[in-house]
């Protein structure tokens, strides 16, 4: 399950549907295809497959847009506005970037002939995108972040990372740029120039989380695993704020000004200084949960529910 705005997606055998606070269907979109991904933000989802060469943007109500590609689709994204962009696989390469504006013209086309692309994020106006790809030199592992214009060829910066795979990016500010890894979070200016890195341990990184003002989320065992760091990275220049928890949660969430961690059939509002300012105590255990303005969604034993 995601968030569409405040509305839940429910990603079904047969497609995926969104639930109104009431669990009325306000959409119900049946797919050909099986292993449906959603990436939700400000109202909006991109839907796809690593199966298949279609995808869709949809509302909470309605299907906006539907894009045929070459090949299956590798990862996608979509910005505040509603522009997309995804990656799929195509034959001369190891795949083709692309971005849609909210008119549907295809403004951006990249091949990446050799680097697998992990992630990719667009700036809110949807005129540059960030890219992650992942690579192999002499058997090491090696990640990139590229930046480039959306009516550009060329890259503005593509900076090098060995001994990281950089898993998650996001073009959070104008001059802010987080890269999330496997062992280490890396953050850049517009420039590709490295202004703070935030490291840990080799697959203590628990989950990451971004809210739709580009704000992100670290969750990771600190070294030697007594405790779990949660650390929130602001979109404007101000310091990251943290704090630490004696358990690992079972799901985390950022939004509405809250720090959502639950375990078991617990879940916990934190401030961004650790402050509890609200628990629920949920009916059964909790695999899934996410913080709306007016209340919480949890997913409890297969069923959705709303406190």
């Amino acid at each position: 399950m995601l968030l569409v705005g405040d509305k839940p997606l429910v990603v079904t055998s047969t497609g995926v549907e969104v639930l109104s606070s009431t669990a009325a269907t306000l959409l119900d979109l049946h797919l050909e295809w099986g292993d449906t991904k959603a990436i939700s933000n400000n109202g909006r989802a991109f839907v796809f497959s690593n199966t298949s060469n279609k995808s869709y943007l949809i509302s909470r109500t309605s299907v906006l847009d539907e894009f045929e590609s070459d090949g299956p689709i590798i990862t996608g994204t979509v910005n505040k506005k509603g522009c997309v962009a995804f990656a799929n696989k195509v034959e001369n390469a190891q795949c083709l970037v692309n971005i849609y504006s909210t008119k549907h013209v295809n403004t951006f086309a990249w091949e990446c002939s050799e680097d697998y692309v992990s992630s990719l994020s667009l700036s809110s106006n949807g005129k540059k995108i960030v890219v992650a790809a992942i690579g192999a030199e002499n058997a090491e592992l090696y990640s990139r972040i590229l930046l480039f214009k959306a009516n550009g060829e060329d890259s503005e910066f593509d900076v090098k990372f060995p001994g990281t795979t950089i898993l998650k990016v996001f073009y959070s500010s104008r001059n802010k740029i987080i890269a999330v890894g496997d062992n280490k979070t890396i953050i850049l200016n517009s420039s590709g120039e490295q202004i703070d890195e935030i490291p840990y341990s080799d697959d203590s990184l628990f989950a990451v989380d971004s809210d739709k003002n580009g704000n992100v989320l670290l969750c990771y065992k600190e070294f030697g695993g007594s405790k779990v760091k949660i650390v929130r990275i602001p979109k404007s220049g101000k310091s990251n704020k943290s704090f630490d928890i004696d358990y690992l949660p079972d799901c985390v969430d950022l939004g509405s000004n809250r720090v959502l961690a639950a375990v078991d059939n617990e879940v916990s509002l934190y401030s961004f200084g650790g402050v509890v300012k609200k628990s629920y105590d949920c009916d059964g255990y909790v695999s899934e949960a996410y913080v709306t303005s007016n209340g919480i969604y949890t997913v409890e034993n297969g069923t959705i529910c709303k406190y």
